[in-house]
């Protein structure tokens, strides 16, 4: 009995020496996030009947019965205002300025039709504007068939809902454009496979990615927000993984970067394949800048598991004040476990 004792005294003492983490767990959180009244009106304006007519209507003159044509037509500076209905079209942008328009913000739906194997817009343009419109039901062959793929110039997005699709915003490299994202909602997209997985943002080495007061959740696979840009502003959104499966972490800076993520929501599940961060910086590639701030953040775990708020690889980032609900722990070394990113704990715990 001695003997016994002896031991469990010497594992409190080797627990309190780590930091006390696993005796002082706190109990899980419980979400129960409350939508702001523009998700609400954007999910009460979707319309579920087929669009007829002439429904793409030209600011400069001239209405079509297909986005294709319209685009082609367009002037460099024109808008495109669409009719409330479900269009399974998709076009191409290779130049100008464009805005897409929702007559009435969510009661426009582009679905299925990828155009080059990749999108509903795929945008290389200067600039492209698109607000109000829902794009749903996009796959393709490579696993990454978007609502939007944007490959050249800036992307504004408003009042935009994506979801039932590999992904919803993607871009290519090396482009010095930027996106910004704002009140727009993400809904169950991501895919994985053996090789590799898709997000429902993912930027790749573009100059700037902002996402503001948006909404994220019932991710299927990946990240909720990846993004590669050397800058990022993510704020005010909310990242509900209270009902994703097979997500991975609720944002990803695989190369680092500048920037803020402050005054989000976020939301931590229990059905992903990598439980163990809620952020990542730096996990692939540490020649970037990568001094992004976290701070002001509300961070929800719902799991009986800890889980590392912010996992830097490069020891660059830097974390302010956020409030916690549920078992957390602030930082952690990283490393890599079983083809698996995992979080590496100073007591040698693997997560």
């Amino acid at each position: 009995m001695r003997i016994v004792k002896g031991l469990l005294l010497v594992g409190v003492l080797v627990l309190a020496a780590a930091g006390g983490w696993w005796l002082t767990r706190p109990a899980p959180a419980e979400a129960s996030p409350t939508h702001p009244q523009w998700v609400r009106d954007l999910d009460a304006a979707r319309v579920e009947t087929p669009g007829g007519g002439l429904p793409f209507m030209l600011q400069s003159g001239g209405s079509f019965a297909k986005l294709a044509p319209a685009v082609r037509a367009a002037r460099d500076t024109d808008t495109i205002t669409i009719m409330p209905g479900v269009y399974e079209d998709c076009a191409v942008v290779s130049r100008g300025n464009l805005t897409f328009r929702a007559m009435v913000p969510g009661s426009v739906t582009l679905s299925k039709k990828v155009c080059e194997g990749k999108a509903g817009l795929v945008l290389r343009g200067e600039t492209a504007t698109v607000e109000g419109i829902h794009f749903t039901g996009y796959t393709a062959n490579d696993g990454n068939g978007a609502g939007i793929r944007l490959e050249k110039g800036d992307l504004y997005v408003r009042s935009s809902i994506f979801d039932g699709s590999d992904t919803g915003v993607i871009s290519g490299n090396g482009q010095p454009g930027q996106a910004t994202i704002e009140r727009s909602i993400f809904r169950r997209l991501g895919r994985c496979r053996p090789d590799n997985c898709s997000h429902s943002v993912y930027m790749g080495r573009f100059a700037a990615l902002t996402v503001r007061e948006s909404l994220f959740e019932q991710g299927r696979g990946g990240h909720y927000i990846k993004s590669r840009t050397r800058q990022v502003d993510i704020r005010d959104n909310l990242i509900d993984d209270s009902q994703g499966t097979r997500t991975n972490y609720l944002i990803d800076l695989p190369e680092g970067a500048t920037g803020e993520i402050r005054g989000n929501a976020l939301i931590k599940g229990t059905q992903g394949e990598n439980k163990c961060c809620a952020i990542v910086v730096s996990a692939e590639f540490r020649d970037n800048d990568a001094s992004v701030l976290v701070d002001g953040n509300q961070f929800a775990n719902l799991a009986d598991r800890p889980v590392v708020l912010l996992g830097d690889y490069k020891g660059e980032a830097r974390l302010g004040r956020n409030e916690t609900l549920g078992w957390f722990i602030d930082e952690a070394r990283l490393t890599v476990a079983d083809k698996c990113v995992a979080c590496k704990l100073l007591s040698g715990r693997i997560l």
